[in-house]
């Protein structure tokens, strides 16, 4: 059973519950030494138990300790971790937005412009955690919040795993749809793991289908790791040649042969919409 909310959490006023899943729920809550709404996250009681307590209590440790050293635009802030009554929260930026998700199911799909937005913002957000030696592992739409001005910001390090020496091992663990091949045969990860997820979600966004089709996990694990995605043309023929480039670089079975970086991922959807633009351009002066 889910706990009951608590009035208080430390200093924090608790209001009302914003979201509640299988793993825990968030609360609407009130900084009263700042005069600010927080968002207040712990996870459900039940999944406890005594011999499991210390480990749900580092996670939500290190969620904190990942978020809260990097401090950017595209990622929700992260205030305070406190534990009450045996139980951990964390305390964040409080955000009224949509997930990439509900965009996604809200159709039409988005234009070219908009999901080179969402795109380049999500992979700003990686590049400065990727640049603190922190690797998401569990980068999806759900994760992703959108601000009615259109701002981006990625939210939930709760499988963070921080390694400032590049990579870091840790067995299957993530969303089973973003998971990178290297993830699914719980091998060495590091950052071009997260930069698989966001391809996976670029795909959607330009098709409205995810690119790897199973009927069960163990069908998608194989398709992943050999790298049965389906053509991004052949579900889009309308779309450019170079974006198509691009999905099967984001999408490669070795890490070695996707982009190396956030930031070169997000330079190539730049450089392949320009080139549209100038077409566009040309196009309409004929």
């Amino acid at each position: 059973m889910p706990a009951e909310q608590p009035q208080t959490v430390g200093k924090y006023r608790v209001d009302s519950v914003l979201g509640e899943g299988a793993m825990g729920v968030v609360y609407k809550g009130h900084d009263p030494d700042i005069d600010r709404t927080v968002a207040i996250k712990t996870l459900h009681a039940h999944l406890m138990s005594d011999s499991e307590r210390a480990a749900w209590l580092e996670r939500f440790a290190r969620e904190a300790r990942a978020a809260g050293r990097v401090l950017h635009g595209n990622l929700v802030t992260i205030f305070d971790y406190l534990e009450q009554d045996a139980q951990p929260y964390l305390v964040m930026e409080f955000i009224e937005s949509e997930t990439v998700g509900d965009r996604l199911r809200r159709p039409p799909l988005p234009p070219l412009g908009e999901a080179q937005s969402i795109m380049v913002q999500m992979l700003a957000g990686l590049d400065a955690i990727h640049g603190a030696g922190i690797i998401h592992r569990d980068v999806k739409p759900a994760n992703a919040l959108l601000l009615p001005d259109g701002r981006l910001k990625i939210a939930d390090f709760g499988v963070a795993r921080v390694e400032s020496l590049g990579a870091t091992y840790g067995g299957m663990i993530g969303t089973p749809d973003y998971m990178s091949p290297e993830q699914f045969a719980g091998q060495q990860v590091d950052a071009r793991a997260d930069l698989f997820a966001a391809g996976v979600i670029f795909f959607e966004l330009l098709t409205g289908r995810k690119p790897f089709q199973a009927s069960g996990l163990g069908e998608l694990s194989q398709k992943v790791m050999s790298g049965n995605a389906l053509a991004l043309l052949d579900i889009a023929p309308e779309l450019p040649q170079s974006l198509d480039d691009i999905m099967r670089r984001a999408l490669a079975v070795e890490p070695a042969a996707r982009f190396a970086t956030a930031r070169d991922f997000a330079a190539a959807i730049n450089a392949a919409m320009r080139t549209l633009d100038a077409q566009a351009m040309e196009s309409m002066e004929r």
